[in-house]
């Protein structure tokens, strides 16, 4: 063969040999995926990394019908609220108070009392409610808590216990509705001067456990609002009107920031046309003397008003120290 065949065929060879081998590497980058595919954007790179919780561990409940779960947000930063439903309050949900038993209890201490005069019934309320904050007796503490309801003005008796008590150096706590509050805003203001808890007796004196839950929260927070409003006080302490109660009653009060209280002596003083004798009362009540006792009275009593001097007297002698609800 002569040389320059022999050179033309080499040519052809190597032309050939370099398109095989051209071809065979653009086959083989075919199988694999392009770098541009395997690496994450800035944008993207914080969703693709290992999340501190896994998807399904984000209740369904939190998530939007028409968003994506946030993987990279841990349980701890889910508001309580979608995690576990609507708030009354600050401390328990709607379906939990809707759990709770409704029906209206009347209250009562009963005649039976320990070795210290303490009624018994009384203690064990405490014991059974205490979770919600909500108290019947006060430790035995060598200490007695005088309390009045009030609601409206009868014949002076109101002014004229205010007075007893500026007297005697006792504070005590006294539990309104809006309906004082709003007509007799000069003696609110001397209950604040004088150094006496105001408390919450709701908003229009109804039996709270036949209301449904809203109408509940109304009733407490309509008055409480009114009175930081209006007199730049917030009311922390609760009393059902009439002392009507339920466990949801408690747990809604609770929620919304209060403590109740009822009572371990209390006695029938609420009916201005049925006054009882006065010895006799003053009798009942320094008999009933008990550490930590609680006593309900009524400010529009004519009784109360005339021996409620005689009683401070009695009770210190006794050995008994007044103080405010704590």
């Amino acid at each position: 063969m002569k040389a320059s065949s022999l050179r033309l065929l080499i040519l052809i060879l190597s032309a050939v040999l370099i398109v095989a081998l051209t071809f065979a590497i653009r086959l083989s980058d075919k199988t694999s995926d392009p770098p541009s595919q395997m690496q994450s954007t800035p944008e993207s790179s914080s969703s693709t990394q290992t999340s501190s919780i896994p998807v399904s561990s984000v209740p369904a409940s939190s998530i939007p019908a028409s968003s994506t779960p946030p993987t990279s947000v841990p349980v701890t930063s889910v508001p309580p609220t979608t995690l576990a439903g609507e708030y009354i309050g600050s401390l328990y949900t709607r379906e939990f108070l809707e759990s709770l038993p409704s029906k209206s209890t009347g209250y009562g201490v009963g005649k039976s009392v320990d070795s210290k005069n303490r009624p018994t019934y009384a203690i064990s309320m405490n014991k059974q409610y205490e979770k919600y904050d909500a108290h019947f007796i006060c430790p035995d503490d060598g200490k007695v808590y005088l309390t009045y309801n009030v609601t409206y003005e009868h014949e002076g008796l109101v002014q004229k216990t205010l007075n007893i008590l500026k007297e005697k150096n006792v504070q005590c706590v006294i539990f309104i509705d809006k309906s004082f509050a709003k007509n007799y805003p000069h003696m609110v203001q001397q209950i604040l001067a004088d150094g006496h808890i105001l408390a919450n007796h709701c908003t229009t004196h109804p039996d709270l456990p036949t209301l449904s839950i809203d109408e509940i929260v109304d009733q407490i927070m309509d008055i409480h609002n009114y009175v930081k409003d209006t007199y730049n006080y917030e009311m922390k302490f609760f009393r059902p009107p009439s002392g009507y109660f339920s466990e949801q009653v408690w747990a809604i009060a609770h929620s919304l920031g209060y403590r109740s209280y009822n009572w371990s002596f209390t006695y029938k003083d609420w009916d201005t046309n049925e006054q009882p004798d006065h010895a006799a009362t003053l009798k009942k009540m320094t008999d009933a003397l008990h550490s930590g006792a609680i006593y309900q009275l009524h400010a529009i009593s004519s009784t109360n008003a005339a021996i409620v001097g005689d009683f401070i007297d009695a009770t210190r002698n006794a050995g008994f120290e007044f103080a405010l609800l704590p």
